[in-house]
């Protein structure tokens, strides 16, 4: 059974099963044949109950194929660039590698185009890593990963959080005090390496910057926090066990911070939202 849906383009991933291996050699060369034919790999699965061969084939601009010509094998879904085919055909991708696959080649012709090429708005949303992308692509690229990390859902939308305030007058080592508590937070978590130490984030009364919505982090500091940053309602919703979108130049990221430091200057008492936040807790903050 064939997916017609997956009929046309300039991509294509086919499966040659037990039923269409007896015409692989008249698959072949019906589909390097076709006019702006640029790359085809061709590999056997090892260590899989059916014997079977995926190919990956490129042409340079749109084609469709003709059902007749393929002998019953399978159009698959395409994944969103050259290399990530690639390596499902070589059994190189995170699936096949856990279910210890492997594969043999069986043909490669032509030449494979690796960057750039035409993307559509569906293989960009589904590309894990970026790198492959030419660099007119990648601020595209991050928009739509920005526009879907907007989405809230039950799943994710609360969260245990720490939060330290360190208050006390200028030169008494508050920041030395922060940096400590993130030292134990992440070798607690296996990381000793402190320049995998990150943490974020500033605020200048409308966005929030130094936020990396691909690697976002687990860790916040306010330091030097001064009353007037920022409205009350709005420290709240960074702080809070709920997750909330925080307002970021072109976009918005979430608050996914589960450890967050506050150090000032000011008496904690003397701030409103501080006043405010302790209403709500009925006086549990500390």
């Amino acid at each position: 059974m064939v997916n017609h849906a997956n009929f046309k383009g300039r991509n294509f991933l086919l499966t040659v099963n037990e039923a269409s291996l007896e015409y692989y050699q008249d698959i072949i060369p019906y589909l390097t044949n076709i006019s702006q034919f640029q790359y085809l790999l061709c590999c056997e699965h090892v260590g899989q109950p059916h014997k079977h061969y995926p190919i990956f084939v490129h042409y340079n601009n749109t084609k469709k194929l003709r059902v007749a010509r393929l002998y019953g094998c399978h159009v698959e879904k395409c994944f969103g660039s050259a290399q990530q085919n690639i390596n499902y055909v070589k059994a190189e991708d995170p699936k096949h590698r856990e279910e210890g696959i492997e594969s043999v080649l069986i043909d490669e012709i032509g030449e494979a185009k690796l960057k750039g090429g035409v993307w559509s708005v569906g293989g960009l949303t589904e590309l894990d890593n970026p790198d492959e992308l030419p660099a007119q692509l990648y601020n595209t690229y991050n928009k739509i990963k920005g526009e879907k990390s907007k989405r809230l859902s039950l799943g994710n939308w609360r969260k245990n959080v720490k939060l330290y305030y360190i208050q006390g007058p200028s030169a008494i080592r508050k920041s030395n005090n922060a940096e400590e508590i993130i030292k134990d937070w992440y070798v607690d978590k296996g990381v000793e390496d402190e320049n995998e130490m990150f943490f974020e984030l500033k605020y200048d009364g409308s966005f929030y910057s130094g936020v990396n919505i691909e690697y976002s982090s687990e860790v916040a500091v306010f330091n030097d926090f001064r009353a007037g940053v920022m409205k009350p309602e709005e420290f709240i919703s960074v702080i809070d066990y709920c997750v909330h979108n925080l307002n970021i130049k072109g976009t918005e990221a979430k608050n996914n911070y589960k450890l967050i430091i506050v150090t000032l200057v000011q008496k904690l008492n003397s701030i409103e939202m501080w006043k405010i936040l302790k209403e709500e807790n009925n006086g549990n903050v500390e």
